[in-house]
């Protein structure tokens, strides 16, 4: 069966989408975790497994924040001046 492939600026909207979810999976895993750090049932040897999950997890949500706002500014980037200013509305 043959797919037709979606065009290039399908799949940069569906990449986009896809990162803001994982950015947003992320923080809610991050939440959690604050909330078990915060336990005091917990065991100094757990909290510090709790602190390396959560030190982890902000890395991780750091890359994807960075990644979004480099494929933000590449698609400014790639548009040359006269589109640009052809979405100008000068009224």
């Amino acid at each position: 069966m043959y797919m037709e492939e979606p065009n290039l600026k399908d799949k940069s909207q569906t990449k986009t989408r896809s990162l803001e979810e994982l950015i947003k999976r992320e923080w809610e895993i991050i939440e959690q975790l604050q909330k078990m750090l915060k336990d005091t049932e917990l065991s100094v040897t757990e909290k510090t497994r709790v602190a390396t999950v959560y030190a982890y997890h902000i890395n991780i949500l750091r890359r994807m924040v960075a990644k979004k706002n480099q494929d933000e500014n590449s698609l400014f980037e790639e548009q040359n001046l006269g589109d640009f200013v052809r979405g100008v509305d000068f009224r």
